[in-house]
């Protein structure tokens, strides 16, 4: 068996596993902004122009 020509298959799962929890954060980010943005907005309603 030669070293170079089998792949890994572990390298291979720690980027899905990277993928995922990076996608995870940042829609995880995303959610956080757009709480905050709509807070913001809201506190905009309610304060008297």
């Amino acid at each position: 068996m030669n070293a170079t020509k089998t792949p890994r298959p572990k390298v291979k799962f720690w980027v899905i596993v990277f993928l995922c929890v990076f996608v995870s954060l940042w829609r995880n980010g995303v959610a956080i902004k757009c709480k905050s943005f709509a807070a913001q907005i809201q506190k905009h309603k309610e304060a008297p122009s």
